[in-house]
């Protein structure tokens, strides 16, 4: 549904009676509309008559037409074209996030989404999903998890989650399944205040894997791979393990320590994220490792 208002509708017939009595003008406008779906966009003429509000040849007539656009084809972010003989007013409908502003919840039916809240259950040890008037509805509920706002959000058919697999970054959405492209969703990362049990089941989780190599010039390289459930900050450098008892002593090697950038992280297949690295021209034949020294999660 649009409304479009267009001036001076100048495409008319005159028609006139007796000296002295009104001149009606037949008139029309053509409409055209654009759907994401089709290629062509579809019109119509409309045609309509207008009167003057008195016999004044001398005056310009001049009329504002306001159109009420009512069309299963429409859809939010439409572009509506309203031609009148050689003028023409273009009205591009607000898109779903516009109009699902505060005020049209629960007025308009494109706004309505699933309002969840969790609740951490301690006995357990499970977080729960609680959805509100899910009974109500007659639609599917559908859910997906995502580690990170952009994150890929993968299936998840679940209402409780293990309490220790619960991370900071971690965030849901929530839909109604509609079948077609009103099914609008509701984001939230209900786990971004940084409390310490959040924290620390992140670092709990996160791995590094070392190899050895040879670079092209002959040298020692030694590669390592980062997996976290979120992207944090830290640094790394490599280091030499103590040759006597005490193996997990580790001297580092020279002030080579490398800042993880938050360009270099990328998802891989189980919603972890990977930083790879390198250390090169390292001293070949030591018992070499690779320290990580956590500083926080980046909240992006």
């Amino acid at each position: 549904m649009v409304y479009c208002s267009t001036p001076d509708v100048s495409c008319r017939r005159h028609s006139c009676g007796q000296l002295g009595s009104l001149c009606v003008s037949a008139s029309y406008v053509s409409v055209c509309y654009t759907v994401p779906q089709l290629i062509m966009p579809l019109c119509k003429k409309l045609e309509f008559t207008v009167i003057p509000a008195a016999p004044d040849e001398q005056a310009s007539s001049k009329a504002w037409l306001s159109l009420l656009l009512e069309s299963n084809a429409l859809s939010f972010s439409s572009q509506v074209t309203v031609y009148a003989c050689n003028l023409h007013s273009t009205v591009m409908l607000p898109s779903v996030d516009e109009v699902c502003s505060s005020a049209s919840q629960g007025v308009v039916e494109e706004c309505e989404v699933p309002s969840f809240s969790t609740l951490i259950d301690p006995e357990r040890r499970e977080v729960m999903l609680q959805v509100a008037i899910e009974e109500d509805s007659p639609y599917q509920l559908e859910m997906c998890l995502q580690h990170e706002h952009n994150g890929m959000c993968r299936t998840w058919k679940e209402k409780s989650l293990p309490l220790q697999s619960v991370t900071p970054c971690m965030c849901f959405q929530l839909w109604w399944d509609k079948g077609d492209e009103r099914s609008r969703r509701s984001r939230s990362c209900p786990f971004r205040n940084n409390t310490e049990l959040f924290q620390r089941n992140l670092w709990e989780n996160v791995s590094v894997s070392v190899v050895r190599g040879q670079m092209n010039s002959g040298g020692a390289m030694l590669s390592w791979n980062l997996t976290a459930p979120c992207r944090v900050e830290a640094e790394v450098w490599p280091c030499q393990r103590d040759a006597g008892l005490d193996k997990d002593r580790c001297r580092e090697l020279g002030d080579i320590r490398q800042h993880l950038s938050n360009d270099i992280w990328r998802e891989i297949d189980r919603g972890h994220w990977l930083m790879p690295g390198v250390f090169e021209d390292v001293k070949p034949g030591l018992d070499l490792c690779v320290m990580v020294r956590h500083f926080y999660w980046l909240t992006l």
